[in-house]
């Protein structure tokens, strides 16, 4: 490690964890997902954690089911049709629909005058 040569190891344990801390901050309070990870990884690890808590069956959904729900609420995976997860293939439900940055779904029809003017 090239800070434990200029200062001490504890010192530099702690430089790290601080940049960690920050970096999860960051992450944590803006509420926004990497838009770098690796998707697949991501499907896996949401698939880990819904394997591991019951929290698919939980909410009545089968796994594919909850990961699709979560990649869609993280804005992320739109494409991503199928993973494999311990030696398995699992296809994914279809997306939803794709949200904005501000979590609204985008409309995906075109609303005619006269809708328009019936909601008015």
């Amino acid at each position: 490690m090239r800070l434990t040569r200029r200062t001490s190891k504890q010192k530099a344990i702690v430089a790290i964890a601080r940049k960690l801390l920050v970096v999860v901050w960051n992450v944590l309070s803006s509420q926004a997902a990497d838009r770098q990870a690796e998707t697949e990884a991501v499907a896996r690890s949401l698939m880990n954690w819904a394997a591991s808590h019951g929290l698919a069956t939980g909410l009545g959904l089968s796994r594919p089911q909850f990961v699709r729900q979560e990649l869609d609420r993280l804005g992320i995976g739109h494409s991503l049709e199928a993973f494999s997860y311990c030696g398995r293939v699992y296809r994914l439900p279809r997306a939803g629909p794709i949200r904005s940055h501000l979590g609204d779904a985008v409309a995906h029809r075109v609303v005619t005058p006269e809708e328009v003017a019936a909601s008015a």
